[in-house]
């Protein structure tokens, strides 16, 4: 997952807008040699934050207190404003480079 500001955004709420990508994976087992795959789905989309960082309570021996954290700022809920785009990649493992290399679809 990877979040940036949108530069081209000057509202109000600029510091609640951003740019979001994120990618799910999937292993098959496809291909008429029948080798390992990998399925990337990248989505892109332009979302927009709503209320605070989730915060949690914890207990401390140490010094004998409850103490409260905050998570980072990305953890908070938020809405979809706006689909970019959706990708897909196939990666196929190649026992020649002992890596996986891109497949065309």
């Amino acid at each position: 997952e990877s979040i940036s500001p949108l530069g081209e955004y000057h509202a109000p709420d600029w510091s609640e807008v951003r740019e979001r990508k994120s990618t799910s994976f999937s292993f098959m087992r496809e291909g008429p040699d029948h080798s390992a795959r990998l399925k990337l789905e990248t989505t892109d989309e332009v979302i927009k934050y709503k209320g605070a960082a989730p915060a949690y309570t914890y207990w401390l021996e140490t010094d004998g207190g409850w103490h409260a954290a905050h998570k980072n700022w990305t953890a908070r809920p938020f809405e979809t404003v706006k689909p970019l785009g959706k990708r897909v990649e196939q990666l196929s493992w190649s026992e020649q480079e002992q890596r996986y290399v891109k497949v065309d679809l």
